[in-house]
């Protein structure tokens, strides 16, 4: 069940066979041309989510964080799709309602949509110092940066990137540390069970900082840290 809540929420309900319920609730704002806030609310039946131990212990910003990283690659796919149709219709010099060719069932809200703003809005928002029609087409870094779009607004992610570097500075000195104590263990032919021991605790906190690193970069952009700068969206011919 989809309901819409003039002037910007929409409220989607799925009701599962098994009793289960989610609800998602939308609201768009948008801002300027070229770019929209939406706040999201997602209520799930708690009795039914799946508990994992060790991510409840970790710190609740942390959990908050990494639930918030989750949702990223559905909205990425969205803008993806959304501002190349933006693009699109930039590029046009007709009116919106001739822009379009929508003879799906499940385009009737977005021309109901559409109906409702041109009747009672004036066919688009009013910007608010903004001069009409200065959409600019956005390169990569800009259309799928997260540190300005939620991050920096968010305490609880915020809150996850410095958790994230005081562990990462953490581990970095025990790899330092025990990668001098194995050195040092190694001129004094100390016993071989304690160089290992420490070696291994190197490599650990060595790989723990590599990963952290590109978890951080998980909550600055949707480009990845390493390889190449393409955003990762879902394969529409990956198996089911």
């Amino acid at each position: 069940m989809r309901k819409f809540t003039p002037p910007s929420s929409n409220t989607t309900i799925y009701r599962y066979p098994n009793g289960k319920t989610n609800i998602f609730q939308l609201y768009f704002v948008p801002t300027q041309p070229g770019y929209c806030r939406y706040i999201g609310k997602f209520i799930s039946d708690g009795s039914l989510v799946k508990r994992n131990f060790w991510f409840e212990i970790l710190p609740k910003d942390l959990q908050t964080g990494l639930q918030h990283l989750s949702t990223y690659k559905l909205s990425d796919q969205d803008l993806s799709a959304m501002h190349s149709q933006e693009v699109n219709q930039s590029l046009l010099d007709t009116k919106s309602q001739k822009a379009y060719f929508m003879p799906s069932p499940a385009d009737v809200g977005i021309i109901t949509f559409r109906k409702w703003l041109d009747e009672f809005a004036g066919g688009s928002p009013s910007w608010q110092g903004c001069v009409e029609g200065s959409f600019k087409q956005l390169n990569d870094e800009q259309l799928y940066d997260r540190w300005h779009r939620h991050t920096k607004h968010c305490p609880s992610c915020r809150n996850s990137l410095v958790i994230i570097e005081k562990v990462q500075r953490f581990s970095n000195i025990c790899t330092l540390i025990f990668a001098l104590l194995t050195l040092v263990f190694i001129l004094k032919n100390v016993h071989l069970s304690l160089v290992l021991i420490s070696t291994i605790i190197a490599v650990l906190s060595s790989l723990l900082s590599y990963k952290l690193n590109d978890i951080k970069q998980l909550f600055l952009s949707s480009i990845p840290n390493r390889g190449l700068p393409l955003v990762k969206l879902y394969d529409s011919n990956a198996k089911k």
